[in-house]
């Protein structure tokens, strides 16, 4: 074999001698070949991309609730009266204008008138700039709507108002009155 003068010198066989290997003469037909083989199989790969498609339904139920914190309790003789204040939230997603009623659940007491005044939300207005009396002396209970125009709305935090008139003729011990507060169309 002939000493090695460059790189890349011409051998015996008709081929390519690199470092003393001996190559065959490849054409360029047979290169581009081989190169389209080698990357045949990255274009199948990208030609086999799955795509999937998933539909999610979320079902929205209507949600209409008014919530009153505790209220403190109230301590009044006969012919006085007291006043507590607390908060309350109100949430609705109920397109239709909504009010806030309050009534007396259970029998009430004799002797106590009861007034109620709520904040309204933004957007809503109360009954009357004066609190509603929603239970008389004579234990008569009338359910008052306080607030109206709610739409919808998440509020919390408002301002409850509870006052108490108390008459000679209202029994000593607790007078418990249950109030409820309604969200309604």
């Amino acid at each position: 074999m002939p000493p090695l003068r460059s790189f890349l010198s011409p051998c015996r066989l008709r081929g390519v001698c690199l470092r003393g290997a001996h190559l065959r003469a490849v054409s360029p037909r047979v290169v581009v070949l081989l190169g389209l083989a080698l990357l045949a199989p990255l274009g199948v790969a990208q030609a086999q991309r799955v795509e999937d498609m998933h539909t999610v339904t979320a079902e929205v139920a209507p949600v209409s609730a008014v919530s009153v914190t505790a209220l403190p309790p109230l301590v009044t003789g006969p012919e006085s009266g007291g006043a507590v204040t607390g908060t309350y939230s109100v949430v609705t997603n109920r397109p239709a204008a909504q009010s806030i009623v309050v009534s007396v659940e259970g029998t009430p007491p004799e002797g106590v008138a009861l007034y109620v005044d709520l904040e309204p939300p933004t957007g809503a207005q109360k009954a009357r700039e004066a609190s509603l009396q929603v239970l008389t002396p004579d234990g008569t209970a009338t359910p008052r709507t306080v607030v109206t125009g709610i739409g919808q709305v998440s509020a919390t935090d408002l301002t409850v108002s509870v006052r108490t008139e108390v008459g000679v003729a209202a029994a000593p011990g607790d007078a418990a009155v249950r109030l409820s507060f309604e969200l309604v169309e």
